[in-house]
């Protein structure tokens, strides 16, 4: 945290990038010159500016759980004598003043009872009269009682308002003192979405929130429960799913491969098949932004049983999306994904999207190692009979398919996903007609 504290020996305006000017705990006498004012005069102020930058850190591990007094390392920054704050559960257990910079102290939390305790830290200087503050430290703390075999768990999750749109990620751990593992169910808004065995280590539950309201998260395990609420707060852009005419919608949301059910994969009647997975280096992963994703590899495989072409589809038009990255590449020719028979339907490699009818083709290029979503959409043959191609959001391509053409498959079949290639699948969805 930068403070500056700026005294002026004239109370005239002045402008002056004073970045260039100081550095941290120096103090500096500047000598500006004021342009011509209105009258044709000019003047020079001086004025002196003191930075200091603020800041706390700690290694502390909120990860273990704690019996006894408990060391809590600090490393206080700023060369100035500060008062640290200590709290648990809001209540001050202490404070400490220092002059110390850059180098490692402790604070003793004396014993807690048995459960979830947070603990927040941070520390206030006086500069020439003003009060500043660093930033703070926030940690729930696992303590532990002998003999007290009650469950903990603990989250560091503190937001009441969420954008809409936005994707939650709420980082929690549960600690069960009789075993090393945990049945766990996740309920958003008294509606169970998850069943999960977990470990003791963090654990992460993400969902996006695409409708504005008022949300609770509860998170339970061995009859202790913990609750989390918030508000999605309405976005000025409305960017909602279609929904009309719906007919597959699957996405790799809020799953984890600590799931009871972490092997199911479901939209209605349409239930994916997948085999070959072993849910640890493949399964429900976190992909470079914290999403969660279907990590296709080595020999898994996902079948799902829906034919996008069972029927032409030039009487209502079609939609279908694809959110998808690919990795580690060998063969750029190696068909990742298809939904193909008789040379009709939709194939995608690693580098590569194409969707094929009786006498029409659309192709587009994407690239590797990054996250691509590809939508087809073709219009009804009682329109202009185009076919669009859009990657992210952008349409790249189109063609115009003749008013005989067909697009139904004559052996229908359903889609299949991997190929001993590195496919991240986020979501999947058809529309029987052109969104």
């Amino acid at each position: 945290m930068e403070r500056d504290q700026i005294h002026r020996l004239h109370s005239d305006q002045y402008s002056e990038d004073d970045d260039q000017h100081c550095a941290d705990g120096h103090f500096h006498d500047l000598h500006e010159h004021l342009g011509r004012h209105i009258y044709g005069n000019s003047r020079t102020i001086n004025f002196s500016i003191t930075v200091v930058v603020l800041t706390v850190s700690s290694t502390f591990d909120d990860s273990v759980a704690y019996q006894g007094p408990i060391i809590f390392p600090y490393t206080p920054v700023g060369n100035i004598q500060k008062t640290m704050h200590f709290l648990i559960d809001d209540r001050e257990i202490g404070s400490a003043t220092t002059s110390v910079s850059g180098r490692q102290q402790s604070f003793t939390i004396p014993q807690q009872t048995h459960g979830e305790h947070s603990f927040r830290c941070w520390f206030e200087a006086d500069i020439n009269g003003s009060t500043v503050r660093s930033n703070e430290l926030y940690f729930e703390i696992i303590c532990l009682e002998t003999l007290n075999m009650t469950p903990i768990i603990t989250s560091s999750f503190r937001e009441t308002e969420v954008p809409q749109y936005s994707t939650v990620h709420i980082g929690y751990s549960v600690y069960d003192p009789a075993s090393m593992t945990a049945a766990v169910t996740i309920r958003l808004n008294d509606r169970q979405v998850s069943e999960q065995t977990v470990g003791r280590t963090k654990q992460d539950y993400s969902m996006r929130m695409d409708t504005v309201g008022d949300y609770t998260i509860e998170i339970e395990s061995g009859g202790v429960t913990r609750s989390f609420s918030f508000t999605v707060t309405e976005c000025a852009i409305k960017i909602e799913a279609e929904t009309e005419a719906l007919a597959l919608y699957l996405s790799s949301q809020g799953r984890s491969n600590n799931e009871n059910e972490r092997g199911t994969w479901n939209y209605g009647d349409i239930a994916a098949e997948l085999s070959g997975f072993n849910y640890a280096s493949d399964g429900w992963q976190k992909d470079a932004d914290g999403s969660t994703v279907l990590r296709v590899a080595g020999d898994a495989r996902v079948n799902i049983p829906y034919q996008i072409f069972g029927s032409d589809c030039r009487q209502t038009g079609k939609t279908i999306e694809l959110e998808f990255a690919t990795r580690t590449v060998m063969n750029y020719d190696a068909v990742i994904l298809s939904c193909l028979s008789g040379g009709r339907g939709i194939f995608l490699t690693a580098q590569q999207v194409k969707l094929m009818s009786e006498q029409s083709e659309i192709s587009m290029q994407f690239k590797e190692n990054e996250h691509v979503r590809v939508a087809f959409v073709v219009e009804k043959r009682s329109e202009n009979r185009l076919i669009y191609c859009y990657i992210n959001g952008i349409m790249s391509g189109t063609v115009q398919y003749p008013a005989s053409d067909d697009f139904a498959q004559t052996s229908p079949v359903g889609i299949s996903i991997g190929s001993n290639r590195l496919v991240f699948i986020r979501g999947i969805s058809t529309l029987s007609h052109a969104n």
